[in-house]
């Protein structure tokens, strides 16, 4: 997973420097007259702001998001209910074949959804001890698909193949019913264990390739559209899955899974999903990840393979 590339620290960069409160008046006031998105990122280019840059700001503006505008997070204003936008609200349990599961939070303004039940705990055990003869330091995603260890993240961590036993054959098979993307489009299991304060940093799982070796090797499978976490154990303090641009934790409970996707219908990724695993202050912390790409991904070569 690419985490802050220089590419994307510039671009932070620029749009801080420019996006002013008069630029986020100016976004919001054009998008409610219904102006062209294309033709104001257009003006802004014109203007010496950076095509990235203003087509970020733009996108956050349609989303009403408007970098660079302080926002008081109290309620100012009474909902008008009517019919209130809450279609994700309305249904709280999945019948998944094998084993039904129960939403406990969903949001409305960002695909995610967590749900309880959604492993046993004989699956979490079993996921667990067929990962422990493989873990091994766990890596980010360097230039060119390239492993590289950093700081931001410090567990342990193996790959599973797709079918490598009837158990994880028989999650796979959930996780597709759940999501919706067949068996083929997910990236194997990686199984995490976090022990004394180990984390994860803030980063996207999305991809923001860099070279043109990066978007040919992307271009085959495509890039990430939406993970699911599944928790494998209780952990007694901290190691919780947080995303810092909605102030919102996710507190590990042994079985439960948490689905939030990021690729919006303009092919455009969701800044919001950016999440962190939280240290570990006391316990250790157990995991499993799966990654759903946008069109089939290859199988994997075995458990050690861990290119992705």
């Amino acid at each position: 997973m690419r985490t802050l590339p220089h590419g994307y620290i510039a671009l932070l960069d620029q749009i801080t420097s420019t996006a002013r409160p008069a630029l986020a008046q100016w976004i919001r006031e054009h998008l409610e007259k219904g102006a062209d998105p294309d033709e104001m990122v257009e003006a802004m280019v014109t203007a010496g702001i950076t095509l990235d840059a203003a087509s970020s700001m733009v996108y956050l503006g349609r989303s009403q998001l408007f970098v660079g505008q302080r926002v008081d997070e109290r309620i100012v204003e009474r909902s008008v209910m009517g019919t209130p936008d809450a279609k994700h609200a309305q249904h709280h349990t999945i019948d998944l074949g094998d084993r039904t599961v129960r939403k406990v939070m969903s949001l409305g303004s960002m695909e995610a959804v967590l749900y309880d039940n959604f492993l046993s705990d004989e699956e979490c055990e079993h996921v667990k001890t067929a990962s422990t003869p493989y873990l091994a330091r766990s890596a980010v995603v360097g230039k060119n698909f390239s492993n590289v260890q950093t700081r931001i993240r410090t567990s342990a961590g193996a790959f599973l193949d797709r079918a490598m036993d009837p158990t994880i054959d028989a999650i796979e098979k959930r996780i597709a019913r759940l999501t919706g993307y067949g068996v083929d489009r997910g990236e194997g299991l990686q199984v995490l264990h976090y022990v004394d304060a180990q984390e994860y940093q803030p980063h996207y799982d999305y991809f923001e390739p860099q070279t043109d070796e990066e978007r040919r090797l992307l271009g085959i499978p495509g890039n990430r559209i939406g993970t699911l976490i599944m928790y494998l154990n209780d952990v007694d303090e901290g190691g919780a899955t947080y995303f810092p641009q909605l102030k919102l934790a996710i507190h590990p409970k042994k079985g439960s899974a948490i689905w939030f996707g990021y690729l919006g219908e303009d092919g455009i990724p969701d800044r919001r999903s950016e999440h962190a695993g939280l240290p570990v202050i006391a316990g250790d912390k157990w995991i499993a990840t799966k990654w759903i790409r946008e069109r089939p991904f290859m199988a994997n070569k075995g458990p050690m393979d861990d290119r992705y």
